[in-house]
């Protein structure tokens, strides 16, 4: 995410992406990484193919 709040998707090829984060939940902070809620991140590209990220706590790890 960017400092002014827009998802940025860097890609080798132009498409136009949509980054969905309707289910993307805040994590607590503790001193191993360990999600503790299901989270999710959706990409949508320009033929309406669906790229889904997470789900379940242990599906996701550090997004930098």
């Amino acid at each position: 995410m960017a400092p002014n709040g827009n998802i940025e998707v860097t890609t080798t090829e132009p498409h136009f992406l949509k980054v969905d984060v309707t289910n993307l939940a805040s994590q607590p902070y503790v001193m191993n990484c360990t999600p503790k809620f299901n989270s999710e991140i959706k990409i949508i590209d320009e033929k309406g193919n669906q790229y889904y990220f997470g789900g379940e706590s242990k599906s996701l790890g550090n997004i930098l």
